[in-house]
């Protein structure tokens, strides 16, 4: 039958309407328990209750268990199986929090928690009608009651009962009040447990309850205290209260009433916010004002207000005369004294925070906020404060628990990120003994007003701390890498490994083998090969050159588990002794991979070109292919050095190779960048993968070979695409970056005689290509590193999400780009080439193409995904190289990235590897280097270093140094990668010689993306 009832909905102008809404109401429904005959069982292979539960007890967990404790709720332990989920529960939780919501519903899959869903509310006995004016949280509660009393006396025959579960006094007491049962609080529950499981209260979110509990005795919260004025136009700000007591650090953050307001009416805005991994006393938030990217400057630990790496903040912008200047600091994430148990949330910091008296209302300019050092003489920059957190970004975070110097007294102790942006964490352990040496896993619950840190409990262990396996492990989790694991719905899309192509499934292709001489170019030991070239000569003078890529969608059917999988991981990962695929196997290094000898499917773009490089007409064609040759960049360079231009091979090779020179110096001349990065090549051992060898990674002429005819194959794709799906096209673009971004790069390299034009990109690569020192090697390689880091991160869209003239990709200056030539390893390229199938009539385009939003949860999938996976090769690269060094002492020549007040960045070329120098230590356990503990001065206009005791000694940005590199035990039982200062001078070695000779020929290549393949920079 159908039952009607009344809702109160919110609608988008913030109006409350009733509506009417019907709920279909069975008289019968299956309890899903084991034990149970009077129900009629629904199904075979549904996961039932056990017939003999932990303590003859059945759970029902509330809401705010599944919200606050879905950690605890993930320990396979007996007495937390056989679960009833109601449906009503469930909905709430999918209201509040959607991923806790996802890891319930991987619960209700797990076969061996046996969690099973109960449709509370569409069964008679269950269901009860809302009274006229009840809140929806009274209504959820009587919701409940009424579950565990109906399951009380159904099971009550079976010597079976149920015992409600919530998270804090409060809701037990109201629960009891609605009727007799059992009820009792997550705490008590875990601590009746501790005999035989005692460290379970480790995963306890005892924040939530904690907060519940001090509401209930009248406490204050942020939201308590709201100012009388809360805007004061005068001094165009916000007045930010605090609460009363002591130890109170942290203004309160605004209420959405206001933040809405205040964003309506530009003077608050929403964004990302970024920490400096230098600094953790610093970040940014960027902007989009007026067309434009601007980064604000957040700075000190009180403006920062309890903003994480990642989250989505709500900012405003301090008036001119109270912007400041970049931090002249270096300060890591252990700047704080260690103080365990509670004093751990002290108030250092205080002095400086705007109010004058600490308990205010923040009437100050926010100018001195606790970021522990003078007032920064530098350029101002805009500058503002947080002041609410939209979306919070906190997830499980890996490190390590920071040891104690005495014994350890209390339970509560700091948790130290391997992730240098998030700041320590607060946590509540018993097993202080048994995790102090290990890599483990924790998540944030809360940041009270009243701590210097973020509060936190255990989740579980990774390992020993320094093993490899461990370490992978841990940079794996940290960037959210899914695991080279594919589940069976997932390997049944796959065809069968002995498939072939056949007259049949190649029908309506173009059959090139045997027609054109087709190569692969790729680094050595490539497997997953996406793409091939060829080049020949035509009748009437001109060149046809056939870009040619895996046809990845003819295996890969949209929305298939293959599809939605690949789209999920959105990008293979590459780290140093390993590759994480996008896609299984059978497809990346067989069916889809092109690999000499082999029949395959391709996707190719075949343009006809003169010998300047002009295409004269294009098309997109599906092909069948065979590859002459796999070959390796040193293989094709050996054709190139040696003059082969005879050989079917090598005439090809010297005809792309003619035209590739003149692509590049065409987009050179449109004002495409040179840039650059340390990167870092290994040879490693055959049966333990230990590092044997480490040195910076060489190109070769062929690698920009490759580069230039992927980029070409790139832009002709994105034209055709946009021409057929205007704003439907999946396209990628690179914000031109804010002139302030520059600001530093620009004042060293004045000082080093240089004056660095940031106006275009074309005035950019001007100024980068005149900016060279004949004996000083490494000075214009570096310089392009430095502006690299002054860049946007390149980003996914689709077309219709802005407008035509931010189409445009700064970095290859290409007024329109998209990615096609990696579908192997990035579903970006597969989602283009769907598209560009459609608009050639292949096949019809999917329907969820159409869907803007589709398009956009996609788009931000692939740009989440492409970034994690990039700083997951680095991770990779920087524990390979901790590895390598460990036992050895080396020296080599550096060179200073960046000077700051307390310590220098410097850059080691040979090795391809960067570190921090500190100088001017006061506080011994940071001082990284005892080399240079002098005292020295810093000029923030030259951003030099200078030896107080002797003018002479000074440290600056570009200056060769002899370092010394070695591994050092940390505290902690970390093991971190030490460069030391020896000379002011560079260390003479053959490298250095034969950089000199290169120096007199800066050469330029187009821009590069990826660090994890030497090929894949498009």
């Amino acid at each position: 039958m159908n039952r009607s009832y009344l809702v109160n909905v919110k609608t988008r102008k913030g109006k409350v309407m009733r509506v009417v809404r019907e709920m279909y109401i069975r008289d019968e429904m299956s309890c899903n328990s084991e034990a149970c005959d009077m129900c009629v069982s629904e199904g075979e292979g549904k996961i039932m209750l056990s017939a003999k539960p932990y303590n003859h007890q059945y759970l029902i967990m509330d809401a705010e268990v599944l919200v606050n404790q879905s950690d605890l709720l993930q320990q396979e332990i007996p007495p937390l199986c056989d679960v009833i989920i109601l449906q009503s529960v469930l909905l709430e939780v999918r209201k509040r929090n959607l991923s806790v919501f996802n890891q319930i519903g991987n619960l209700l899959r797990n076969s061996s928690k046996r969690f099973v869903l109960f449709a509370n509310q569409n069964f008679e006995h269950t269901y009860v009608d809302r009274r006229m004016e009840e809140s929806e949280d009274d209504y959820n509660e009587r919701l409940v009651v009424a579950a565990v009393q109906y399951f009380n006396e159904h099971f009550s025959s079976l010597g079976l009962h149920t015992l409600l579960v919530t998270n804090n006094t409060c809701l037990q007491e109201r629960y009891l009040e609605d009727g007799k049962m059992e009820c009792v609080t997550i705490k008590k529950f875990v601590e009746d447990l501790k005999k035989n499981y005692p460290e379970l209260e480790d995963h306890l979110n005892l924040i939530s309850i904690e907060n519940a509990e001090n509401k209930k005795d009248g406490m204050e919260t942020e939201a308590d205290s709201a100012p009388t004025e809360i805007y004061d136009s005068k001094r165009r700000m916000y007045n930010l209260t605090k609460e009363r007591g002591e130890g109170v650090i942290y203004f309160n953050y605004l209420d959405d009433e206001t933040v809405r307001e205040g964003i309506d009416a530009g003077r608050l805005f929403k964004g990302t916010f970024h920490a400096n991994q230098d600094n953790i006393r610093e970040g940014r938030v960027n902007l989009h004002m007026n067309g434009e990217e601007k980064a604000v400057l957040i700075q000190g630990k009180l403006d920062i207000n309890r903003a994480v790496d990642g989250d989505q903040v709500v900012i405003e912008i301090y008036p001119k005369q109270a912007w400041k200047a970049e931090s002249e600091l270096l300060v890591l994430n252990d700047h704080d004294d260690d103080v365990p148990g509670d004093n751990v949330a002290g108030n250092e910091g205080m002095a400086g925070n705007g109010n004058g008296n600490g308990n205010g209302n923040g009437n100050g300019n926010g100018n001195g906020n606790g970021n522990g050092g003078a007032e920064n003489t530098g350029e101002k920059q805009i500058t503002g404060r947080v002041v609410a957190i939209a979306k919070r970004n906190w997830k499980p975070y890996c490190g390590s628990i920071e040891p104690l110097t005495g014994a350890f007294a209390g339970s509560y102790c700091l948790f130290d990120p391997v992730n240098r942006r998030v700041p320590r964490i607060r946590i509540k352990t018993s097993q202080y003994e048994k995790l102090v040496n290990k890599r483990i896993v924790v998540v944030i619950n809360d940041w009270p007003v009243t701590s210097n840190y973020p509060i936190g409990h255990y989740t579980k262990t990774l390992g020993e701390i320094g093993d490899r396996e461990v370490e992978t492990q841990v940079l794996l989790l940290e960037h959210e890498i899914p695991p080279n694991v594919f589940s069976k719905e997932v390997l049944d899309c796959l065809p069968p490994s002995d498939w072939r192509i056949t007259e049949e499934n190649a029908r309506g292709r173009e059959d090139l083998r045997g027609k054109v001489c087709i190569v692969s170019i790729d680094p050595p030991g490539c497997k997953d090969i996406d793409d091939a070239l060829h080049a020949r000569d035509l009748p009437n003078g001109n060149i046809e050159v056939g870009i040619h890529i895996a046809d990845v969608t003819y295996y890969m059917k949209h929305n298939s588990a293959l599809d939605k999988e690949a789209r999920n991981r959105s990008t293979s990962t590459y780290l140093v002794d390993r590759r994480l695929d996008m896609l299984p196997k059978l497809l990346t290094e067989n069916l889809c991979s092109l690999v000499g000898g082999e029949d395959r499917f391709a996707f190719s773009v075949i343009a006809e070109m003169t010998h300047d490089a002009e295409v004269v007409k294009q098309r997109f064609v599906k092909t069948i292919i065979r590859s002459k040759q796999a070959m390796t960049y040193a293989q094709a360079q050996d054709y190139l050095d040696r003059g082969d231009d005879a050989s079917e091979i090598g005439h090809g090779i010297h005809l792309l190779f003619m035209l590739s020179k003149k692509l590049k110096a065409k987009r050179i001349q449109a004002g495409a960048l040179t840039l650059s990065s340390p990167e870092v090549r290994f040879q490693l051992d055959d049966e333990k993968n230990d590092p044997l060898s480490m040195d910076s990674y060489k190109l070769k002429d062929t690698n920009s070979l490759v580069e230039e005819f992927m980029l070409l194959g790139n832009c002709l794709v994105a034209k055709r695409i946009v021409d057929a799906y205007p704003k439907l096209a999946i396209l990628r673009r690179h914000p031109v970056p804010d002139k302030a971004r520059f600001d530093n790069l620009v004042k060293v390299a004045k000082h080093a005689g240089f004056e660095l034009n940031v106006d275009s990109n074309k005035e950019l690569a001007d100024s980068l290509d005149k900016a060279v020192l004949p004996d000083h090697p490494y000075f214009n390689r570096l310089l392009r590193i430095l502006t690299t880091r002054c860049m946007t991160q390149a980003v996914y869209f689709p077309a219709g999400e802005v407008p035509p003239e931010l189409f445009y990709h700064y970095g290859l200056a290409a007024p329109i780009y998209t990615h096609f030539t990696s579908p192997i390893r990035r579903y970006a390229d597969d989602m283009v080439h769907r598209l560009l199938a459609a608009a050639e009539g292949y096949a019809p385009l999917p329907e969820e193409y159409r869907q803007k939003d589709f398009m956009t949860s996609a788009t931000e999938i692939m740009n989440f995904r492409h970034y994690n996976a990039q700083m997951a090769g680095r991770d990779s690269v920087e524990l390979f190289t901790i590895l390598f060094f460990n036992n050895k002492n080396e020296k080599a020549t550096g060179v200073i990235m960046m000077c700051k007040k307390n310590g220098v960045k410097v850059w080691v070329p040979k090795y391809g590897i960067e570190g921090m120098v500190y100088i001017n230590n006061t506080n011994k356990k940071n001082a990284l280097n005892h080399n240079y503990n002098n005292d020295f001065d810093f000029d923030p206009e030259t951003c030099v270093l200078t030896n107080v005791h002797d003018k002479t000694d000074t440290l600056e940005t570009f200056q060769p140094v002899t370092v010394g590199i070695h591994v050092q035990e940390m505290k902690g039982f970390r093991k971190e990668l030490i460069l030391s200062i020896l000379s002011p001078h560079p260390f003479e070695d053959e490298q250095v010689e034969e950089e000199k000779t290169k120096t007199k020929s800066v050469k330029r290549s187009g821009g590069k993306e990826s660090k994890s393949d030497k090929k894949r920079k498009v």
